[in-house]
């Protein structure tokens, strides 16, 4: 068992400082909060000789080695195959080290079969001055999956024809599609971060407030709302009142 210190979840991560290779969009799941980082779970550390220091629980869960068999150990031999073991050897020892990477490679699980898994490994020190590269790593036939899935969500939320809006738990607004806007009079960049009733001044006082009480029993209860009427008006609209239906909550 090595004296290196282990990785439990994220805790590792403190300490840790990027010092080049900026992430690209796929990448910046290491070290990162995040949508990226709930599909890089595991994180390991890896110094300048291409040893393991750092092993997360995730990184476990994923290839099923505990931590005090891979720590102290070359992370080179968790390749399969020759050819992936020489090109990481040679990136470690030539002109390319110390820059990012991301891509995908075959690991050996614990129990001895293949596991295709996403990389970002991205150049680091820690704390006390000590050179290597943050791994972080998950199953690639997810990441590929929930690719497809968020690209094929991003068409649908841009194109749909009603308004939507994406609130947080503080019922600020995190997302608006191009109806959401107009609806609202103002582009979405200058909405994000504020809450909804702040920007409500179009609608009725009385149904301001009985938004805020349904977005609230949602949050709270997770159950969903359809077809909550509202009146109001558009800013850039006519004074007269109208009547219009929030189509969904939750």
């Amino acid at each position: 068992m090595s004296d290196s210190p282990m990785m439990a979840g994220g805790e590792a991560r403190n300490g840790l400082m990027p010092m080049s290779g900026p992430a690209n969009a796929q990448g910046a799941g290491a070290g990162e909060e995040g949508p990226l980082a709930e599909l890089y779970p595991a994180t390991a550390w890896v110094d300048r000789t291409g040893t393991v220091l750092l092993w997360s629980e995730e990184a476990e869960a994923l290839l099923g080695y505990p931590a005090d068999e891979v720590c102290g150990t070359p992370a080179v031999e968790l390749l399969t195959t020759r050819g992936d073991r020489g090109a990481a050897l040679t990136g470690r020892d030539g002109s390319e080290a110390g820059r990012s990477w991301d891509g995908v490679l075959a690991l050996r699980h614990h129990d001895g079969h293949e596991v295709r898994v996403a990389l970002c490994v991205r150049s680091l020190t820690d704390g006390v001055g000590r050179t290597g590269w943050l791994v972080a790593a998950g199953d690639a036939g997810r990441i590929e999956r929930e690719s497809v899935d968020r690209a094929m969500m991003r068409a649908l939320f841009a194109q749909y024809p009603a308004p939507i809006a994406l609130l947080d738990g503080e019922s600020r607004y995190r997302l608006l599609n191009g109806a959401a806007e107009r609806v609202l009079g103002r582009p979405g960049n200058r909405l994000i971060g504020r809450h909804a009733g702040a920007n409500a001044s179009h609608v009725d006082s009385v149904d301001s407030g009985v938004i805020d009480r349904v977005l609230r029993e949602v949050r709270e209860t997770g159950a969903s709302v359809l077809g909550l009427p509202v009146r109001g008006s558009p800013p850039s609209g006519p004074d007269g009142g109208g009547c219009g239906r929030c189509p969904r909550s939750g």
